[in-house]
């Protein structure tokens, strides 16, 4: 979402989702079956998709970061935090916010957010 034209990462290329260790990794989760691998409801997803208010802007096609999010290919769009709140929470080196989901760089193994 934020970043200049020449950091431009290919969409779910380079990032895999940092989730909470609680977060059901298999296919027989407890969400319902519906959008995306992840199976989470239309609710659950749009929750999930809905910016955080972090940019004013964002370059990405608002249905593509929908696929990628819920297939599990990208963290969800969450509101960060000024502090950790648990210990497993990551901080991103974009915009210095803590997040509970992340995305990890394959390259350097560095954590991002989604919105950055």
């Amino acid at each position: 979402a934020g970043g200049t034209s020449g950091s431009r990462i290919g969409v779910g290329s380079s990032y895999r989702p940092h989730l909470p260790s609680s977060f059901p990794t298999s296919l027989h989760s407890p969400f319902k079956s519906g959008t995306g691998s992840l199976g989470l409801s239309k609710a659950e997803l749009d929750a999930r998709c809905r910016p955080s208010g972090l940019y004013p802007s964002c370059q990405w096609e608002p249905k593509q970061i929908r696929r990628l999010i819920g297939d599990g290919k990208l963290a969800a769009r969450l509101k960060g935090t000024d502090s950790r709140l648990t210990k497993t929470d990551r901080e991103c080196p974009i915009c210095f916010m803590y997040y509970s989901e992340s995305n990890v760089t394959k390259c350097c193994q560095a954590t991002i957010c989604t919105e950055c």
